[in-house]
């Protein structure tokens, strides 16, 4: 459960494509990258309703290794990176690796349901901090943050002069009756400071492919964000381009719908398996 690998095949959309680029025996470079990009746009504006420009799109060799990436392009070390914990363990680890000084900022939990605590993270704060990472949905809370949450954290960014960067790596598993929010048609007031991170990876069991979206609305945070990759020859797997095209499609969309769903009816036939988080949201 900790590892997020689910028990469902892919789309078969997504294996055709993988086993045709296979059989044709040529395995190059990916040539496709404007296709690719209108395939995650239409994905965003048919699943959330936002369209990022293709400008802010950039691919990363998984969203863990964009985290790092972030911080060496808009941090130093020594730097204060803030989460919410408890939060995926791979935040720290990549915070710690990166020599940044990791704040953690506890969540409140009641009924069964997470929440921010900004005030008391405003008490803890040093000085020293330059970011705050979001996992929207929440990861393991389970939280699927309302638009007011994402206004106040979105305010306590820019009071406190932050960068803010949204991982909505878990932003298509939503049950029945809730709406994830794009960070950026929530708070666009923050657009100036925000980077957010998507990935098909959760969605439809693709980790292994290493493949994710850095989405970054600002000039100039998207300059200082290329020149950090261009320094550190990171590419994406062209594999995992094809993938990606694939699955953002109607019969993508169609999947996730039947995912959800069955994830759905489980969560209702088995409830002690979920107490806790059973109010939260996120499959």
């Amino acid at each position: 459960m900790g590892i997020a690998d689910m028990s469902f095949k892919p789309p078969q959309e997504v294996l055709e494509a993988l086993s045709r680029e296979i059989q044709q025996g040529f395995l190059g470079y990916y040539g496709g990258i404007s296709h690719y990009k209108d395939a995650v746009k239409r994905w965003m504006n048919r699943m959330h309703s936002w369209e990022p420009k293709s400008e802010w799109i950039y691919t990363a060799h998984g969203l863990v290794a964009a985290l790092g990436t972030v911080m060496r392009a808009y941090t130093n070390v020594g730097d204060g990176i803030i989460v919410f914990s408890p939060v995926y363990h791979s935040f720290k680890k990549i915070i710690n690796a990166n020599k940044r000084k990791l704040l953690q900022s506890p969540m409140v939990l009641k009924a069964g349901k997470y929440f921010l605590d900004l005030n008391q993270l405003e008490i803890m704060m040093t000085g020293n901090e330059r970011m705050i990472i979001l996992c929207s949905p929440h990861n393991p809370g389970g939280r699927v943050w309302s638009l007011n949450e994402q206004k106040e954290l979105a305010y306590f960014c820019r009071r406190h002069n932050l960068l803010l960067v949204v991982d909505e790596i878990h932003n298509d598993l939503v049950m029945p009756n809730y709406k994830h929010i794009p960070m950026a048609l929530a708070a666009p007031e923050v657009e100036d400071r925000l980077i957010m991170m998507t990935s098909t990876t959760k969605t439809f069991n693709l980790a292994g492919m290493h493949t994710g979206n850095v989405i970054i609305p600002n000039e100039t945070l998207r300059e200082k964000f290329n020149k950090t990759m261009v320094s550190y020859g990171i590419s994406p797997n062209s594999f995992g381009k094809h993938m990606v095209a694939a699955a953002y499609c109607q019969e993508g969309a169609d999947w996730v719908d039947a995912l959800m769903i069955y994830l759905s009816l489980i969560h209702i036939s088995e409830p002690t398996r979920r107490r806790g988080i059973s109010d939260s949201g996120v499959g």
